[in-house]
């Protein structure tokens, strides 16, 4: 072909013949090799039927099973060696098991009789169908999970709830149908479609019991602005603020496996304000909120983590615990706030089961508590609770009747306007977190506090939020503002608590006291010139000591970079800051830890986490030497009690001076 020749022209001006295709009659094509004998295509699998052949997976014991979303659209696994039986097809197939008979077919003999005039054999009644070959049909299901290939159900199945797309667009599963995404090639939505459960996507739907559907038609701004007016019927201890928490919270139910983070609320108050009737078990007087989500959400006033994973399995519906008091076991609360710890991040979970096979959860459910009470929580986790506390209910108010206001279909209707909104949601969260930043929150709280705020502003707005609106919220959320945030004390800072706070006694018949105010009496009698007193060599039979530390030299770092090398020496308050040092391993520190999640040493790594600790540092404690963290005084004791060049600045001042620091 010369250059510049249209090769439309080119191929319409030199046709060729297609290619000779099969006919009927012809052979099938041969699988095996020559060594293999004449091995032949068996019949296809039917298409188009009820039941669909997903894989076939084995493991080291000789289990081999084969995957099918049967009749029902339910993930059913049978083991290929004796589980393809009569009655586990029928059961797949329900009441479409005529499917078996019409592809699989077992006839009946036919009756002959012998003509003695015609001198021969007469059928007298032909061969019928009388059921299916059981035989035929599981080797057919067997073999067409074989071609199919290894199937891992493992992050394969998702459950009733929200998704989110490996495009990212929002997946919703009903249970009886999924509202899927249309998706470009780059990801852009195009629309999207109803369908049933199945395989969509790479990822396995089952059916299960329908949810809650989303309004037939677009909704405005009013259904967001509705729910808020009726959670501002109750009296909070944040008015402006908690309501809308949570509206945001309730949407965020709504999306819960499609969000990046889902908020843990914990609704608390004394009788009498309502608790009940906002986030109860749904009835005709109570549950304003689980009304809104509908049926699906799992609601349970006495429950375990264990059952709610396997309650769960890889649905991401809304999980509500009520009346978790404090009275309630240790090791039950601590168990179920781990559960809503991981859920709130997001992640699978593995636990073994009696069958010795590992089962798999989707924990991505948003977690709602409420207690008169709330029991004590861990630094970690209550800045990611958000807590509302209910007043007493304002005079004259009167009890919804969630019948009357049709609190369901005000539900479905805020649903669908957060369906139509969730294609600003990362860019809302985006907003609010940079400026919940800038009000002073960690990582943590922009993400918790800018989910809430992103998904409330969906449902009250039709664009993103200006710069105004936003920043007003956010001071509204400043740490400040948050007892959450105030009362959540680092890691670190509940370690050094619970040394300081821990009785001691110096002699037997003596009063116990805090081993902080030991701390304390042996600051005071140094700078009284009691350098070596009697409280500091007490502090030394419990694995602390007070110290000045000292620099030795300097070495190179992992960097390449040059750090100070740290020594120690009995403290002096004319010789620089004080310090705290606190044994690595030590018999008189182990009754401090034991009943606490730094027994075993592990103290040594949090306190080594409080700003400007020096870790690693020989210091000799009543005539034994020990590595210990050596902790700064001003982190220790109050500013009124602390010697004048312990002070942060003045601590500051000899980092700089020693060569950068610890």
């Amino acid at each position: 072909m010369t250059a510049g020749t249209d090769p439309v022209l080119e191929a319409l001006e030199n046709p060729v013949d297609a290619p000779r295709f099969a006919e009927a009659g012809d052979p099938g094509p041969m699988l095996g090799g020559q060594d293999d004998g004449p091995e032949y295509e068996r019949p296809a699998f039917p298409l188009g039927g009820p039941v669909k052949p997903l894989g076939i997976a084995s493991d080291m014991s000789g289990s081999i099973k084969c995957f099918y979303l049967d009749a029902l659209g339910q993930l059913v696994g049978l083991d290929a060696n004796n589980r393809h039986g009569k009655n586990a097809m029928i059961a797949l197939y329900g009441r479409h098991s005529q499917f078996l008979e019409a592809n699989w077919p077992q006839w009946s003999k036919p009756v002959r009789e012998y003509d003695k005039a015609a001198k021969q054999w007469v059928v007298v009644k032909e061969a019928q169908i009388v059921g299916f070959d059981q035989a035929e049909a599981s080797r057919a299901h067997i073999e067409e999970c074989t071609r199919r290939g290894i199937f891992d159900p493992s992050g394969k199945i998702r459950g009733r709830g929200a998704h989110r797309s490996d495009k990212g667009n929002l997946v919703l599963h009903f249970g009886d149908q999924i509202l899927l995404p249309e998706e470009k090639a780059d990801g852009a939505l195009r629309t999207r479609r109803y369908a049933d459960p199945g395989l969509h996507g790479g990822y396995v739907y089952p059916a299960f019991a329908p949810l809650m559907r989303p309004h037939h038609e677009p909704v405005g701004t009013d259904a967001g602005a509705a729910v808020l007016a009726q959670l501002n019927s109750w009296s909070y201890r944040r008015q402006l603020l908690d309501p809308m928490l949570a509206l945001g919270a309730i949407v965020a139910s709504q999306l819960g496996g499609f969000l990046d983070w889902r908020p843990v609320m914990w609704i608390v108050g004394p009788r009498g304000t309502g608790k009940s009737t906002l986030d109860g078990e749904p009835s005709k007087s109570e549950g304003f909120i689980g009304h809104l989500i509908g049926p699906g959400r799992m609601n349970t006033a006495d429950t375990s983590a264990a059952a709610i994973r396997q309650t769960l399995k890889n649905s991401t519906v809304p999980v509500f615990v009520d009346e978790l008091e404090p009275d309630a076991p240790k090791e039950k609360i601590d168990a179920l706030i781990a559960l809503a710890r991981v859920a709130a991040g997001g992640a699978k979970g593995h636990r073994g089961g009696q069958d010795q096979q590992a089962h798999e959860f989707t924990l991505r459910s948003p977690f709602w508590f409420s207690s008169i009470l709330q029991p004590p929580l861990q630094a970690q986790d209550r800045s990611r609770i958000v807590t509302i506390e209910l007043k007493k209910l304002r005079d004259g108010l009167k009890k919804p009747d969630f019948f009357k206001s049709n609190a369901a279909g005000l539900g479905a209707r805020l649903l669908r306007r957060a369906i139509d909104q969730v294609a600003r949601l990362d860019e809302t969260i985006n907003a609010y977190r940079e400026a919940l930043e800038s009000a002073g929150h960690d990582a943590r709280g922009s993400n918790v506090y800018g989910t809430l705020l992103a998904c409330a502003d969906l449902v009250l707005y039709d664009e993103l939020p200006d710069d105004e609106l936003v920043n007003e919220w956010a001071l509204r959320c400043a740490p400040a503002n948050l007892s959450e945030i105030r009362e959540a004390a680092s890691e670190e800072g509940s370690c050094l608590e619970q040394l300081l706070t821990s009785p001691v006694q110096a002699r037997g018949g003596d009063e116990r006291v805090a081993l902080g105010s030991w701390v304390l009496d042996a600051v005071r009698e140094a700078g009284n010139g009691e350098i070596d007193n009697s409280p500091n060599r007490r502090l030394q039979n419990m694995g602390v000591k007070l110290v000045n530390a000292t620099v030795k030299g300097m070495a190179e770092g992992t960097d390449g970079e040059a750090v100070p090398q740290y020594g120690s020496c009995n403290f002096d308050p004319r010789k620089g800051p004080g310090w705290l040092a606190i044994a690595w391993k030590h018999r008189g520190l182990e009754p401090v830890y034991d009943a606490t999640k730094w027994r075993g040493g592990v103290w040594k790594q949090a306190l080594g986490r409080t700003e400007h600790a020096i870790n690693g540092v020989k210091v000799k404690m009543n005539h034994a030497s020990a590595n210990a963290v050596l902790v700064p005084l001003c982190a220790v004791l109050d500013a009124e009690d602390l010697p004048e060049g312990s002070a942060a600045d003045a601590l500051a001042a000899w980092l700089a001076k020693a060569g950068g620091g610890a």
